[in-house]
């Protein structure tokens, strides 16, 4: 069959003359919409936190100037005058500790260098010499005391034979020595 058009042509060139009308859909204003509250929230949210957390820590800061934190607060000045303390007696044995040896360390090595028959008469010690002398049956373990020492921890004592001397008291030997420090551990 055959299509029969009973419109006038007016109508029909008013009808195809019509442009059809631009308009926005529905979907991209719901786009727009959701990008606007997207940057909003996204410039809001910091800002709100922020604010969240300088009020709770004007309510620690509170707190903590509250009388129940006033012990806690004394503790602390109490804990920092003691490490104060320490350090400042740390740093002194430290430095007393680099200028010479420990007097228990000297005698603890003399008392091993000592062999049997000999005895040590007198020992002086300041922080810089020390001066050792006693008596030995002979000039043999004058020098066995002498080498035991300089292996024992006072290194070089043997180089330094102008400190060393002996006298000879009839059978015994009578010998003395001094030993001068330059340093921690004598050296």
């Amino acid at each position: 069959m055959k299509d029969i058009n009973l419109l006038p042509d007016e109508i029909r060139m008013e009808t195809s003359e019509r442009k059809p009308k631009k308009s926005i859909s529905i979907g991209v204003i719901v786009g727009l919409i959701a990008v606007v509250i997207i940057l909003i929230a996204s410039l809001a949210i910091p800002n709100v936190y922020l604010k969240v957390l300088d009020a709770s820590i004007s309510s620690l800061e509170s707190d903590i100037q509250s009388v129940e934190f006033q012990q806690v607060r004394k503790l602390d000045e109490q804990i920092n005058i003691v490490n104060t303390s320490i350090k400042t007696k740390t740093d002194i044995i430290s430095h007393l500790d680099a200028q010479a040896k420990p007097i228990g360390q000297i005698l603890n090595i003399i008392e091993k260098s000592v062999i049997k028959g000999c005895s040590i008469n007198s020992i002086k010690y300041d922080t810089s010499s020390l001066s050792i002398s006693g008596t030995a049956p002979s000039s043999v373990e004058a020098g066995e005391i002498i080498t035991s020492m300089d292996r024992s921890g006072f290194k070089g004592l043997i180089d330094n034979m102008k400190n060393i001397s002996y006298e000879k008291a009839g059978t015994a030997v009578e010998f003395s020595l001094r030993i001068d420090f330059q340093g921690k551990e004598g050296k």
